[in-house]
């Protein structure tokens, strides 16, 4: 008998939307019309999401020389694509970062320390390949949601599978196989997204993230794989993953990753670890 927690989709359709400002700001800088000013007007409809941006980007996580005090000078040093990616960040945080319970055995700091180093690696690659690096960022961060959700609706289903991880010292996602969790992280994350409405890269990478075959075509779906390859090799595994994530020779093809470019792909995400930390600190 499998872990049947089809209850969750239930649970989605009624989860807070994100904030009608991140809607807005991703759209706007979908729009080659926008201009800095335009984002400016928009974030500051919502003066803690400004100046939660703000904090963000006078932190070491971003490490300027210079204090940075209007939202206007920060959305031209960092561009648009940064400035997505923190609005939806810290929108995202705000409504998963501070929920309290759940599985004693899933740790909330480490999951989002994964997360923003997938997050850190899917960006960075994705500027190396000409691919969009906000949306990049953001799929890196949300690929694990669907953990929250289970974490918040099904605490003690997500603390079986955890439990079998940590037995067989496997990925959770190789647990979830084994208990025939229906549906799975990816797909609880990929209906999350889908129903916030974001960019269908977004929802197909964070679906698909475990089935590249699914969508074989999506370099989100490869740069999501990088980076949990990465950052399991740097001991930043996911909060229920007892294994690393091999790296599958078809997103080594999609990406035009030879073997020796990844060790350096490690030691920059490596140098970012610290500032990762600052990240994750800042959001609680």
């Amino acid at each position: 008998m499998g872990l049947n927690l089809s209850r969750l989709v239930r649970e989605i359709r009624e989860l807070p939307t994100l904030p009608q400002v991140a809607v807005q700001i991703f759209n706007s800088l979908e729009d080659p019309r926008s201009s800095a000013r335009d984002i400016e007007r928009i974030m500051s409809n919502d003066p803690s999401l400004a100046g939660k941006v703000l904090r963000m980007v006078n932190s070491a996580y971003f490490g300027f020389p210079h204090r940075i005090s209007d939202l206007g000078h920060a959305i031209v040093i960092l561009g648009f694509a940064e400035v997505k990616a923190l609005a939806l960040s810290m929108s995202i945080i705000d409504l998963f970062g501070k929920t309290e319970g759940g599985a004693e055995a899933f740790d909330k700091t480490r999951f989002w320390r994964h997360s923003v180093a997938v997050a850190n690696v899917a960006r960075d690659e994705a500027r190396r390949r000409g691919a969009d690096a906000g949306v990049a960022f953001v799929t890196g961060l949300l690929h694990d949601i669907g953990k929250l959700v289970m974490d918040q609706y099904a605490p003690q289903d997500l603390g079986r599978i955890c439990e079998r991880s940590e037995a067989d010292g496997c990925t959770y996602w190789q647990a979830e196989r084994a208990l025939a969790v229906v549906p799975d992280h990816a797909e609880v994350a990929g209906l999350l997204v889908e129903n916030w409405r974001l960019a269908d890269e977004v929802v197909e990478a964070v679906r698909y993230h475990h089935e590249p075959a699914s969508a074989p075509a999506s370099v989100y779906v490869a740069l999501v794989r990088l980076g949990n390859h990465v950052a399991g090799d740097l001991d930043l595994l996911a909060s229920g993953d007892h294994a690393g994530h091999p790296l599958d020779e078809d997103t080594r093809a999609l990406l035009r990753l030879e073997e020796d470019q990844i060790p350096g792909i490690a030691g920059r995400l490596k140098q970012r670890i610290e500032a990762i930390d600052v990240f994750v600190d800042l959001t609680r």
